[in-house]
């Protein structure tokens, strides 16, 4: 039982065994021409030679070799020197004009990107101060919940277009949590109150009680 155990992949193995299958994948689609230069599978013209006799080449492949063979190797031998010095530097400043356009793209999805994180740390600020003056404390079990619910409020405004500031927000998360609460308590008797609550909590609020009742007939004497 042990021997077989020992041929079964580890769950470690699977999962990089599985990353590595989508990375090929993912590379295989956006780039298939490195397929024919991985060294694994042997030299390009041989991995080439490979992939034309795998099956049956249809007419649209066929034409589109016999298209790329002519304009990379036909056209340009029928050039004279200076054509093809003119192709040459034409080619290089498209090139260089691509990559110009990419590195812009890549700077403005860079400056974006940052422009978000700042904006979500900023919020996030704002939720957390928001939080703190409604006497959440931030690091008590119900603070991740309560600021997520926050932001989902601040999200829908957002879509609705009406703008909700975190402090509205949270005004809002504090009304719902007292109505479900409410509802939720109305429901339950004495003792299942007692228990929902906690000792702890129970006790506050019979301490709050007594202290009403007190000031209650203290303002009563006072009146006599």
């Amino acid at each position: 039982m042990q021997k077989g155990l020992a041929f079964e992949p580890r769950m470690d193995q699977l999962g990089r065994l599985q990353q590595e299958t989508v990375t090929f994948l993912d590379t295989l689609s956006k780039d298939p021409g490195k397929v024919i230069y991985n060294e694994k599978f042997g030299k390009p013209h041989e991995v080439l030679s490979k992939i034309l006799n795998s099956t049956k080449i249809s007419d649209e492949i066929k034409d589109t070799l016999g298209q790329w063979y002519y304009n990379n190797v036909v056209a340009p031998s029928k050039l004279s020197p200076q054509e093809r010095e003119a192709a040459e530097w034409k080619r290089k400043a498209e090139a260089y004009e691509q990559m110009q356009k990419d590195q812009e793209s890549q700077r403005l999805n860079q400056e974006n990107e940052s422009k978000v994180q700042a904006a979500l740390q900023t919020i996030k600020a704002q939720i957390n101060e928001a939080m703190t003056e409604a006497g959440v404390p931030l690091d008590s079990k119900l603070a991740p919940q309560m600021a997520k619910r926050v932001a989902q409020i601040m999200q829908l405004g957002y879509v609705t277009g009406k703008v909700i500031t975190p402090k509205e927000a949270m005004a809002k998360v504090r009304a719902e949590m007292g109505e479900y609460q409410k509802a939720y308590y109305d429901i339950l008797d004495e003792d299942k109150l007692v228990e929902q609550l906690g000792k702890e909590n129970a006790e506050k609020v019979r301490k709050y009680y007594l202290k009403a009742v007190k000031a209650s007939e203290e303002k009563k004497e006072r009146k006599i």
